[in-house]
């Protein structure tokens, strides 16, 4: 487990100064009860960690100067989940968990199945933000996006490899599947509806069996995830 990390959007020079608000110098200052003299990490989620001295502390933000950087290597996109949306409750620990896994991006949609249909924008920022303490926690410095996108219907066919899950008997394994970049489409409990599944025919897309057993709309992506990470994260 890396040491606790701090997260700013601004990109990272040797000898600048940042300036921490927010959440995130609320932990450095009242939780951690840091002091200035401190040395911590800070990620950008650009590829970038930095070690950075505490030189100041006020009333709402701490002020931080950057010693050396780091710069992780971009990798290639390998992955991303293309995610119907299901409860939020359960699209929070998707996020959570496939930002630790290692997804490039998360595509939420609204299904034609779907119980839900839209997310508010209190919930897309509460989004973004478990997918930076997943990010913080797992050692990863690249943040994944999390994209609310349009119904399928709506969409350009997509470039790269189309999956989908695919609880048909005969579905070849997700685990046989080489290519990538991959996007993996999950669909909500009740399943992709006609229209769907003919529009992942016009584009090419393949079916996937994840398990022996049907998956639930919250176990299916992480499921994935987890088996995509292992065949196509660099």
């Amino acid at each position: 487990m890396p040491a606790e990390r701090f997260f700013t959007h601004l990109p990272f020079t040797q000898g600048a100064t940042i300036f921490l608000e927010g959440t995130e110098a609320f932990h450095l200052v009242r939780v951690m009860r840091a002091r200035v003299g401190d040395e911590i990490e800070l990620v950008n989620g650009k590829g970038q960690l930095a070690q950075a001295t505490l030189k100041a502390i006020l009333k709402e933000h701490a002020e931080l100067t950057l010693g050396s950087i780091h710069q992780a290597p971009m990798a290639t996109p390998s992955f991303i989940l293309c995610i119907a949306l299901p409860r939020f409750p359960r699209l929070e620990w998707i996020i959570e968990k496939g930002t630790e896994l290692g997804a490039d991006a998360f595509y939420l949609f609204p299904g034609e199945l779907s119980e839900k249909t839209t997310l508010s924008t209190q919930q897309v920022k509460r989004l973004h933000l478990l997918s930076i303490a997943a990010l913080k926690q797992c050692g990863r410095l690249d943040l994944p996006e999390v994209v609310l996108k349009p119904p399928l219907s709506q969409w350009d066919q997509p470039p790269g490899v189309l999956l989908f899950g695919d609880t048909c008997p005969g579905a070849p394994l997700l685990s046989a599947i080489k290519e990538h970049p991959v996007l993996f489409f999950s669909g909500p409990e009740a399943g992709f509806s006609s229209k769907e599944l003919r529009l992942f025919a016009h584009w090419q897309a393949q079916g996937v069996s994840l398990h022996r057993n049907i998956l639930r709309a919250d176990t299916a992506p992480i499921a994935a995830a987890a088996i995509l990470s292992t065949y196509y994260s660099t």
